[in-house]
C-alpha cells in the first residue's frame, strides 16, 4: 500500500479539534483521524491567534514557515485565506471548499468571499466540492471531486429520551435567519427552543429576545453538551437561506432529529429526511411553512418516528467518516 504523508492547515481561528464551535476545524480533524486510519501520516499545522478574517490570512502567511518544515507528499487547504495564500507562493494543494458563497452572494463581502473561491479552486491541484449543486458553480473542471461532510456516527447518534425541545445550531448572526424561525415559533405553545452558537451579532442577539423571550441561547458549548441537546430534542431548524453543505443538519440528522431547511441543503434533506422550503419564499410564506412543519412533527409521532430513522440510515451509509476518508484517499493518491 502506498503511504501518504498528509498535511492539514487549519484556520487559525479555532482549535482542532475545537473546543464547541469550529465545523470546519471538526471536518478537518475527523477527516484527519479517517486517513490515519487507513494507514497514512498526518500533520496538522494550526495555531489560534485570529480573531477574524484578517487575521486568518496573517496566520495561513504565518503557517507556510511551519509548513516548509514538513516533509510531506499532499497539502489539503480547507479555508479561503490558507488557499489564496498558498496560491499566491506557488503552492501545490487540495482544496476543499466550506464557504456558503457559492449559494449566493448578498453583499460586497460575500462577493469578495465568492471571488476568493473562485481564485483557489482555480490554482489548486485538486478540488472537493461539498455538493453536486456547488460543483456546477464552481465551473468545468475536471479535477472537482464531489464528497460531502462527515459525522461521527458513533457519538453523535439517537437518545431514547426526548424533550419537547426544537433546536437551532450555528452562529448568531442575521445571515442564519433565526428571525424567520423565531417568528414562525412563537404562537407554538408548550415547546422550548435552544439555539446552539456563538454570538456574533450582540444588537442581532437582542432583536432575538425581544421576538422570543424565554428562548435559550447556549452559545460556544462542548461537544457532548451538543450532543446530549440534539438527541434528546424533536426538531430541528436550519432557516439559512446561504450554506454550504451543512455540518450541523449532518450532525442533527446522525441524531436522528427531523429537519426544517431551505432548499440550498438539498438534497442532503429531501422528502424522507423532513421538510424543506423554497429560499426564494417571502418571509410571511417561510413563517407560515415553518409553523405548519414543526406543528406537524409534534403532533404526529409516527411520522416522526419514520423520518428519524431514515435520517440515521441515510447519515450511516452516506456520510460516516469511514466512507467520506476512503474516497478522499483517491483524491490523495492521484496527487501523490
Amino acid at each position: 500500500m502506498l503511504k501518504i504523508k498528509v498535511l492539514y492547515i487549519g484556520s487559525g481561528r479555532y482549535a482542532i479539534p475545537p473546543n464547541g464551535y469550529g465545523a470546519v476545524e471538526k471536518h478537518i480533524w475527523n477527516l484527519s483521524n479517517g486517513i490515519r486510519s487507513l494507514g497514512h501520516e498526518v500533520y496538522i499545522i494550526n495555531n489560534v491567534v485570529a480573531k477574524n478574517s484578517l487575521g486568518e490570512y496573517k496566520f495561513a502567511l504565518f503557517s507556510t514557515r511551519e509548513a516548509k518544515k514538513i516533509d510531506y507528499d499532499v497539502l489539503h487547504l480547507h479555508t479561503a485565506p490558507t488557499g489564496f495564500v498558498y496560491s499566491l507562493l506557488g503552492y501545490k494543494f487540495v482544496y476543499t471548499s466550506h464557504s456558503r458563497h457559492w449559494s449566493g452572494a448578498y453583499s460586497i463581502r460575500d462577493v469578495y468571499g465568492l471571488s476568493v473561491e473562485k481564485h483557489n479552486i482555480k490554482y489548486a491541484k485538486e478540488v472537493i466540492s461539498l455538493t453536486e449543486e456547488i460543483k456546477k458553480k464552481m465551473g468545468g473542471y475536471e479535477k472537482i471531486h464531489v464528497i460531502p461532510n462527515g459525522v461521527d456516527v458513533h457519538i453523535y447518534k439517537p437518545s431514547s429520551t426526548k424533550n419537547k425541545t426544537i433546536v437551532l445550531m450555528g452562529e448568531v448572526s442575521p445571515r442564519k435567519d433565526i428571525h424567520i424561525a423565531f417568528k414562525a415559533l412563537k404562537g407554538i405553545n408548550n415547546v422550548n427552543v435552544i439555539v446552539i452558537g456563538p454570538v456574533k451579532d450582540k444588537e442581532y442577539l437582542s432583536y432575538l429576545k425581544n421576538i422570543m423571550p424565554n428562548a435559550i441561547f447556549t452559545g460556544e458549548i462542548g461537544e457532548l453538551k451538543m450532543i446530549e441537546i440534539l438527541s434528546t430534542s424533536m426538531v430541528f431548524l436550519h432557516p439559512s437561506r446561504s450554506e454550504g453543505l451543512s455540518m450541523a443538519i449532518i450532525e442533527a440528522m446522525s441524531c436522528g432529529l427531523p429537519v426544517i431547511c431551505s432548499d440550498v441543503s438539498y438534497p442532503l434533506v429531501s422528502q424522507e429526511n423532513g421538510f424543506v422550503f423554497d429560499s426564494k419564499l417571502d418571509e410571511r410564506q417561510i413563517t407560515s411553512f415553518i409553523k405548519e412543519k414543526v406543528e406537524l412533527i409534534l403532533n404526529d409521532e409516527n411520522l416522526s418516528k419514520g423520518i428519524s430513522i431514515n435520517n440515521r440510515k441515510k447519515i450511516e451509509k452516506f456520510y460516516s467518516w469511514e466512507a467520506i476518508a476512503k474516497e478522499v484517499e483517491k483524491v490523495y493518491k492521484a496527487v501523490a
